[in-house]
């Protein structure tokens, strides 16, 4: 069969540009991108004062698509889409990139239909005609175009958000959902202490909020009031995302881990194997390198991975012992680089852990539950209230299949799908004395803080704590999913309903306004249940947010 003939566009400044079948401008790119990475770590390396021109974001970035043709009914062909600065088919839905590429093809042969092809991304993905582009590929990125209908993919999942952040209402917002993330397919969302980041079912990252760590992977130190991509290679799928205090970890589908932000090597997402924070070859200190990632956990200043052979590694600051490895002294304090929790849990197989404020627990293949870290507020669960530096057995009587940790609080949820809530939910807040002063106008309302808490004892004065004086409260709801923050709490009911509590002076608990600065545990409304049952939720700061499924294809 011949060969197509290249095909050129009307305008190729503004839409786009047709290669011959010999073109290879994805792999060119792929090179560049490797090329531009590799004279950034360089110069990082030679410890220059100006920033490579790589990672300083362009004010007007055009999205950039490649797209090959792969089918029976015509010969192949490449397009390279450069789209309209406004953001043209960013935000809009894939059939109209799917009706650009079958108008120019067939502008020398007859041969496809819109209704006879769908798109691909370059991970295997099929993309529905109503999806945006954005949530499966980067600036950049290469897309195929195959024979075939478009595939029949259930209604998106919608996220929806309530509470505050940098550009809501000071009082807080009602839940809503979020229009930036819609046709995106939203798969995980974590959030820090006052930025959120969402992942794809592409393996995407958007993130917004608060940049002034780099924790939004942009390159910069720029906040973003709007979902915004990270500097991720197009060809890096992330499968899991995880945001700690001011910065964001990932991990790859291969089992690879990428981290920016505060603590890490660069605001520019890096491979963490490559850079100083994974470990010290030369001392056969060899970190996370030959590692297969399967999950990681972000707290407010450590970290942890699991590997496929369900061992644990943490890294990070370790001054309440968080780390697991039995250091005290100077050893305790300071960065450190990733090595295995052992002690008790050497012999051990992990199925789940999270890291919290200054804690961190772990639940085994065997429903035993280990904690090391602070417990001075009752956070692990454990009888004693100290540090403990090394892992210790937590007696909770109920096997555990999950563990969710906030900055002073951790969720269990037992394999009858009950929750435990051991600690107390507790922020240096206003006292409702001291918000109605301020409402009465008798004086000034005190200023609130939106997050910073950190993982350590806090003082006792103005200091509210939630849960009963025993530190454990079961609860009886019966809960599929739950996310625990600073100083509040969500919960994902098995009817699809959410229930929050803790600090609610922003309505980040329940969604709405109460008289009590703290809220026992009820109902978040004015989310239409009757249409989405509740899928995950992830919260922090002020910030709550969910992923609602819709319960009617």
């Amino acid at each position: 069969m011949a060969e197509a003939p290249p095909l050129h566009g009307e305008d190729k400044e503004e839409i786009a540009e047709i290669e011959g079948v010999t073109a290879d401008a994805y792999t060119s790119v792929a090179q560049q991108r490797a090329s531009d990475r590799k004279r950034r770590e360089q110069a990082e390396d030679r410890r220059e004062d100006h920033k490579p021109k790589f990672i300083q974001p362009q004010k007007e970035k055009r999205f950039k698509i490649y797209m090959k043709y792969e089918g029976r009914k015509g010969p192949p062909a490449w397009i390279k889409s450069r789209l309209p600065k406004h953001g043209g088919f960013e935000d809009g839905a894939s059939v109209a990139i799917k009706k650009m590429f079958v108008n120019f093809y067939n502008r020398v042969r007859e041969m496809l239909s819109v209704h006879s092809v769908h798109l691909r991304s370059e991970t295997g993905i099929a993309i529905p005609d109503e999806d945006s582009i954005a949530g499966y590929v980067g600036y950049g990125g290469l897309i195929y175009v195959v024979d075939g209908s478009s595939p029949g993919k259930l209604p998106e999942n919608v996220v929806y958000f309530w509470g505050s952040n940098s550009w809501s209402d000071p009082k807080g917002d009602t839940p809503s959902p979020v229009l930036t993330l819609q046709r995106k397919r939203i798969s995980q969302i974590s959030v820090g202490k006052e930025h959120a980041v969402a992942l794809t079912e592409g393996g995407r990252v958007f993130a917004w909020g608060k940049n002034d760590f780099g924790q939004l992977g942009t390159g910069d130190e720029e906040n973003r009031a709007l979902p915004s991509y990270t500097e991720l290679p197009y060809e890096t799928y992330i499968s899991q995302i995880a945001a700690g205090g001011n910065y964001t970890i990932g991990a790859t589908k291969r089992g690879e881990v990428w981290s920016w932000g505060r603590f890490q090597a660069s605001n520019f997402p890096r491979l963490f194997t490559d850079t100083w924070c994974n470990g010290y070859e030369a001392k056969g200190e060899m970190g996370l390198k030959g590692l297969k990632i399967v999950r990681v956990c972000a707290g407010d200043q450590h970290m942890g991975a699991l590997t496929k052979e369900g061992k644990l590694y943490t890294w990070g600051y370790n001054d309440f012992g968080q780390l697991g490895w039995g250091l005290h002294g100077e050893g305790r304090v300071g960065q450190q680089r990733p090595n295995q929790v052992k002690g008790l849990l050497e012999n051990e197989e992990i199925i789940d852990f999270a890291c919290g404020g200054g804690h961190t627990v772990a639940v085994t293949k065997n429903c035993r539950i280990f904690g090391f870290g602070s417990n001075t507020n009752g956070q692990l669960g454990h009888a004693m209230r100290q540090c403990f530096p090394e892992p210790v057995e937590i007696p909770l009587g109920d096997p555990v299949s999950k563990v969710r940790a906030g900055w002073q609080c951790t969720a269990y949820i037992t394999e009858s799908a009950r929750p435990i809530i051991c600690g107390g939910i507790r922020a240096e807040g206003p006292s409702v004395a001291d918000m109605q002063a301020g409402e009465d106008g008798e004086g000034p309302a005190p200023e609130m803080s939106r997050g910073g808490y950190g993982g350590g004892p806090q003082p006792e004065a103005g200091v509210m704590d939630m849960v009963s004086t025993t530190g454990v409260e079961v609860m009886t709801e019966v809960v599929t999913e739950a996310s625990v923050g600073e100083a509040h709490g969500i919960l994902v009911c098995y009817d699809g309903t959410l229930r929050g509590w803790g600090y609610n002076r922003q309505k980040q608990a329940i969604g709405d306004e109460t008289d009590d600065t703290f809220v026992k545990p009820q109902a978040v409304d004015d989310i239409p249940f009757d249409a989405y049952k509740g899928l995950s939720v992830a919260v922090g700061g002020a910030q709550s947010y969910a992923i609602m499924q819709p319960r009617h294809p």
